[in-house]
């Protein structure tokens, strides 16, 4: 009975959470105006070539582990 009480409360807890919607981020400039910048950023560094994006991972992987690995 217990378990089922406290179910129920943490889902109402949710319920009401997600329900509330304050939309606090809206009205003020300075968030607004860092999200545009963070998207700006995050276009900038988008490659859409997700081959050369995985081989310029792994050589920087290979360089870093290079001489690391070495039995004394």
């Amino acid at each position: 009975m217990m378990n089922r009480s406290l179910f129920f409360f943490v889902l109402l807890l949710l319920a009401s959470a997600s329900l509330s919607k304050a939309n606090i981020a809206d009205f003020d400039e300075t968030w607004q105006k860092r999200a545009e910048i963070a998207r700006e950023k995050a276009r900038a560094a988008y490659v859409p070539d997700p081959e050369s994006v995985t081989n310029s991972f792994n050589a920087d992987v290979v360089s870093e582990s290079e001489g690391k690995n070495k039995i004394k």
